[in-house]
């Protein structure tokens, strides 16, 4: 018994010990980071969606509201009868009239870039091709009035700026849709825009178009501010259920570190353990499963040591057994040799000879 308890304890000594409280802590660790990424994503996902929708609200209720204030026969005299010097915009009031009024939208909504555009290559204008050095194309669209010459000229496109139109822009000049399109790019920068139809009142005919323009820049800002909060969110939940693990497993873990040198003295003999089992149950407020195990463990103690007192009994009376019955056959092995019987006949000769004797 001894050299087999102290062999399974070298086997044990040679294995790393990993403790509950590491495990629990590894374990949750990689469930609840799973859990945390997807939360995170789908977290983030969602809030962006939000914060775009809000956007797209934002702009196409300024677009709404825009696209009714232009002064239509204004905008299409400064189309049809201006033309742009060297640097690219006219010297007209016409033009400056239109950029006031871009302004004003401005004013009311600090985020909104608009400009005008109209439907290139029509045969109720001036502008047919050739003129200006304008293409003819089914997709013409030209530009006439961007409230970024008054901001950055760099990043607006040029009076009567002629270029190939987008279905975005398109579709408002056709059919009369409010579109929106999401984060992209182009050689002005990088946006977020609403396009919606230009009528004129007096024949309900589209016109022209308007845009409005939010810059990425302020979109990224937005998305960095959610994802920023997002995350402290996450990180102060993820550090204070961390912290609640680790002292929840230490608690599972203190029971079971009591209770190894209670079952290393029984393993070693000292059954007289029955006070401290009972210390690891009877001071607990609820029970558990570790109450359990430790009453388990005292029945348990208790049949061991009986068993242990039969046995020892056991061997005591067969220790006598076999002292007596060595006895036996070493008297038998005295009894049953040749000198022995020679000792016993001459025993009886001596006695019969004494028996004469006296008679």
């Amino acid at each position: 018994m001894t050299q087999s308890h102290s062999f399974n304890t070298k086997a044990i000594a040679k294995q790393r010990f990993i403790g509950i409280r590491l495990r629990l802590l590894i374990g949750f660790t990689l469930v609840f980071s799973g859990v945390f990424a997807i939360a995170f994503y789908w977290f983030y996902s969602f809030s962006s969606h939000k914060a775009m929708t809000r956007l797209q609200e934002d702009l196409e209720s300024t677009l709404a509201g825009a696209t009714g204030q232009v002064d239509v026969p204004e905008l299409m005299k400064l189309y049809r009868t201006v033309d742009p010097n060297p640097r690219g915009y006219p010297n007209s009031p016409l033009f400056t009239a239109q950029i006031n009024d871009l302004e004003k939208i401005n004013e009311i909504e600090p985020r909104a870039f608009p400009f005008i555009f109209v439907r290139g290559n029509q045969p109720d204008t001036r502008r047919m091709g050739g003129e200006l050095g304008l293409e003819r194309g089914d997709d013409e669209i030209v530009y006439i009035v961007d409230l970024q010459w008054n901001r950055d000229p760099t990043k607006a496109a040029g009076f009567l700026e002629t270029v190939s139109g987008t279905g975005y822009h398109l579709r408002a000049l056709e059919n009369g849709e409010t579109t929106f399109r999401e984060l992209y790019n182009d050689k002005f920068g990088s946006w977020i825009t609403a396009y919606g139809p230009i009528i004129d009142p007096e024949t309900e005919r589209i016109v022209g178009a308007m845009g409005v323009d939010f810059e990425a820049d302020y979109v990224r800002d937005i998305q960095a501010s959610i994802r920023s909060r997002v995350l402290w969110i996450f990180t102060l939940t993820y550090g204070g259920i961390f912290i609640l693990v680790y002292f929840i497993s230490g608690l599972m873990a203190r029971p079971v570190r009591q209770l190894t040198p209670i079952v290393e003295q029984i393993g070693d003999g000292n059954y007289d353990q029955d006070k401290a089992l009972q210390a690891l149950y009877k001071k607990r407020r609820f029970n558990d499963e570790m109450s359990t195990l430790a009453v388990v463990f005292e029945l348990m103690l208790g049949q061991v040591r009986k068993r242990e007192e039969n046995l020892k009994q056991q061997v005591e009376d067969l220790k006598i057994q076999i002292d007596d019955s060595k006895r036996k056959r070493q008297v038998s092995e005295i009894v049953d040799t040749d000198f022995f019987r020679d000792l016993q006949a001459k025993a009886r000769t001596l006695r019969q000879r004494q028996t004469s004797d006296e008679g």
